[in-house]
């Protein structure tokens, strides 16, 4: 018989899933435990890491459809066109603004001041970049 597991935090605790034969049906049930020290440094290692490969992603995203990476966006930042120095800045003002705070993140779970959070809690603290985003140029054909 299945049963869902308790809902925990992973950034401190462990779920174990225990099953048993009783005769006809296997018989599913749950333990939730603290991790250990090394369980949790080894849990938040790898969240932090995955979040730290998502970066990249999030912030190309972030300039899209007007550049096609952030690294296309923050290259603008000479263009004598002021639109698009300006949006080099922001671009890279925005860039800044998500890996300090992986670094500031980073530095509050060492401390203890603060969990881990999901990948998706970690993103979803940064509003929009542009809205409405800038025009690509690229106008409707006539």
């Amino acid at each position: 018989m299945q049963t869902a597991p308790p809902i925990i935090n992973p950034a401190v605790q462990k779920l174990t899933e225990l099953r048993t034969f009783g005769g006809v049906v296997v018989l599913q049930s749950w333990s939730a435990s603290t991790m250990t020290a090394a369980e949790a440094l080894a849990y938040a290692t790898a969240t932090m890491t995955d979040i730290a490969k998502s970066i990249d992603s999030f912030l190309d995203q972030a300039v899209q459809p007007a550049y096609n990476t952030i690294v296309s966006a923050k290259s603008w930042l000479s263009s004598s066109e002021p639109q698009w120095a300006a949006e080099a800045r922001q671009a890279n003002a925005y860039s800044d603004l998500v890996w300090i705070a992986h670094k500031n993140l980073i530095a509050a779970i060492q401390a203890g001041t603060q969990q881990v959070p999901t990948k998706a809690a970690f993103f979803a603290q940064f509003p929009p970049l542009w809205s409405p985003p800038p025009s690509n140029g690229n106008g409707p054909l006539v």
